[in-house]
This record gives structure tokens, C-alpha cells and sequence, in this order.
């Protein structure tokens, strides 16, 4: 029995579906379908935050999209790793701070 096409052979259909890839589809549906949303969202909460984080952020590859790296100009120069300064300002009463006198912007948290 030779390994080539014979002359005249396709081969396999061009879209046909893999056997043993629709199996391990079909039985990864059956078993997200056997667990709730309620187990799901206990079993993460049982993990630690680092590998609840890595999961997370491992399945949102699926869910969302990536966003393409931006580059920014100014003065007609490339700025590849922007620097932004943030003032944090802690504040008892909730209520925002006044500015300070230069140009660099505050957040209140």
C-alpha cells in the first residue's frame, strides 16, 4: 500500500471536519454543560488570586480581542514607551484636592 495519492485522488475534501477533533469538541460542550455558572464561579474563587488571575487573563484571549501596540508622535519622534506621572492624592473627605500650580494633572482615589 503506497503513502502518495494515487493519480486522480483529491484527497480529503477541502472543509471536511476532522473525526477525532469533533469528538473532543463535542465531549468538551458535554462536560461545560454539566457544570453550573454557580460551581464555575466557586471554583475560581477557590483558587488563588495568582492562578485566578492567569486564568482569566488566558481566557480573555478567547473573549476579547488584542489590541494592536500604538505608537504615538510628537515633534515628528517616535515615542515607543510613554512616561505619564500621576500624583495621587489621598483625601479623608472624598472631596477632590485643589490642582497644584504646575502642569502635571492629579487623580483622587
Amino acid at each position: 500500500m503506497s503513502t502518495q495519492f494515487e493519480k486522480g485522488n483529491p484527497g480529503k475534501p477541502k472543509g471536511a471536519k476532522n473525526k477525532v477533533t469533533t469528538e473532543i469538541r463535542e465531549k468538551f460542550d458535554q462536560l461545560l454543560q454539566s457544570v453550573t455558572a454557580e460551581q464555575m464561579a466557586a471554583d475560581l474563587l477557590a483558587l488563588k488570586p495568582a492562578e485566578r488571575l492567569n486564568l482569566i487573563m488566558g481566557l480573555a484571549e478567547y473573549i476579547t480581542p488584542k489590541l494592536a501596540r500604538t505608537q504615538m508622535q510628537f515633534d515628528n519622534q517616535a515615542i515607543l514607551n510613554p512616561v505619564f506621572k500621576i500624583n495621587v492624592i489621598h483625601s479623608k473627605d472624598g472631596f477632590t484636592a485643589p490642582p497644584l500650580a504646575n502642569s502635571e494633572k492629579d487623580v483622587v482615589l
